[in-house]
């Protein structure tokens, strides 16, 4: 079962990279989105606002691997929208549960 999850994750992940492409290479134009009476940010206009901080610590804590991969999945949890936070107590741009964030901390 968990193999399952995790597939439909990747695959999720090869999606959102393929938009992120689309729209670095202008093939795709997204309109920013209102929601709840406020803007909110949309893949029009932040596909290159935090990737110094994606290189940073993806460097830092992740050796090669590719920062987008962070990106996509920030996108995909919290739409880039930093002080996110989940009902189940899920915090930031990658959602992360404060246990898993002080053991990716250490």
């Amino acid at each position: 079962m968990a193999l399952k999850y995790w597939l439909w994750g990747v695959a999720g992940l090869i999606l959102l990279l393929t938009i992120l492409e689309a729209i670095n290479r202008k093939l795709l134009v997204v309109e920013p989105e209102v929601e709840e009476g406020r803007k909110v940010l949309s893949l029009g206009n932040v596909t290159s606002r935090y990737d110094e901080h994606f290189r940073k610590y993806t460097r830092t804590y992740f050796g090669r691997t590719p920062f987008e991969w962070f990106k996509a999945q920030s996108i995909q949890e919290s739409r880039l929208i930093p002080d996110a936070k989940s009902p189940v107590g899920a915090m930031g741009l990658m959602q992360l549960m404060p246990p898993t964030f002080q053991e990716i901390r250490k």
